[in-house]
């Protein structure tokens, strides 16, 4: 489901924000950072269709065969997938880690984070 992994924090954060500053920081971070992800996301399919229709330009107007043209546009498609796959991992990875410092009551700033809430 796109957009899910920002819908989650936002409900809850907005639901529980004023009821602890620590709820309201720690879903700042979490907001924050399911942001930026997504804006990488979006970035890394940009470049990447970029580089398909690109390619494919190239192919069309120097007759490549149809061979050379599937070769190069299945090695974009591996690259973009690496990249999002690096993306969801990084994610679960950061997730995680975050979860078991709030529950230790520790702060933990993500990193990669940019900051959209202060």
């Amino acid at each position: 489901m796109p957009f899910l992994n920002i819908l989650g924090p936002l409900i809850i954060w907005h639901w529980k924000k004023k009821s602890d500053p620590w709820i309201d920081f720690q879903g700042k971070e979490s907001l924050n950072f399911q942001l930026s992800l997504t804006v990488y996301a979006f970035i890394v399919i940009v470049v990447s269709l970029f580089m398909v229709f690109t390619t494919c330009g190239v192919a069309v107007t120097t007759n490549s065969t149809t061979k050379y043209l599937e070769s190069i546009f299945n090695s974009l498609l591996a690259v973009l997938g690496v990249f999002i796959s690096i993306l969801m991992l990084l994610q679960l990875i950061f997730v995680n880690f975050a979860a078991i410092k709030a529950y230790k009551g520790q702060h933990y700033r993500y990193p990669f984070s940019m900051r959209f809430l202060r």
